[in-house]
C-alpha cells in the first residue's frame, strides 16, 4: 500500500509538471527565429560559404539577432513568472488538500518540480542575486511546509 501511494504521488507530481510545462509552450509560443541567411541558388560552394559568412558578419544579421534575443528573453521571463505563479498556487492547494495525503503530496511535488523547471529555463538570464533569492525562498518554503506537516502529524498521534 505504501508503494502504491508513492507511485501515485510521483505520477501526480510528474504529470502536473509536464502538463503545465507543455501548456506553457502550447498557449504561449516562443518567438520565431528568422535570422537565417538567404540561400543563393546554384552557386559554387566557396562563393555560397563566403556569402553566408558575410551575412553573419553583417549589420542586418546583428540587428535581427539582437531583436530575437530581446523577444526570447521577454518570452522566457513571462514563462518563468507564469510557471512560478502556477507552482505557488499548487503548493497552496496542497495545504488545502492536506487531508487527502496522496493528492496533496503529488500536487506539492508537482509545484516543486514546476519551480525547478521554471528556474532552469530562465536560470541563465537571472543575475546572481535573483538566483540566490529564488533558492533561499524555495528553501524557506520547503522547510516551513515540512515543519508544518511534521507538527500536524505529531498532533494527530
Amino acid at each position: 500500500m505504501l508503494m502504491k501511494k508513492f507511485i501515485l504521488t510521483l505520477g501526480i507530481a510528474l504529470i502536473f509538471t509536464f502538463f503545465f510545462g507543455y501548456a506553457m509552450e502550447v498557449f504561449y509560443e516562443p518567438p520565431e527565429y528568422n535570422c537565417e541567411p538567404p540561400r543563393p541558388k546554384m552557386v559554387e560552394v566557396n562563393k555560397e560559404r563566403q556569402a553566408i559568412d558575410d551575412y553573419y558578419m553583417s549589420e542586418e544579421y546583428q540587428t535581427c539577432q539582437e531583436a530575437y534575443n530581446v523577444k526570447r528573453e521577454n518570452h522566457e521571463f513571462r514563462s518563468f513568472i507564469t510557471l512560478a505563479i502556477i507552482a505557488i498556487l499548487a503548493m497552496i492547494a496542497s495545504f488545502i488538500l492536506a487531508n487527502i495525503e496522496v493528492v496533496s503530496s503529488g500536487i506539492l511535488g508537482g509545484g516543486i518540480m514546476t519551480v525547478i523547471y521554471a528556474v532552469t529555463r530562465y536560470w541563465g538570464l537571472l543575475n546572481k542575486y535573483l538566483r540566490l533569492t529564488i533558492l533561499g525562498l524555495a528553501l524557506v518554503v520547503l522547510v516551513f511546509y515540512t515543519y508544518r506537516r511534521v507538527d500536524k502529524a505529531k498532533k494527530k498521534r
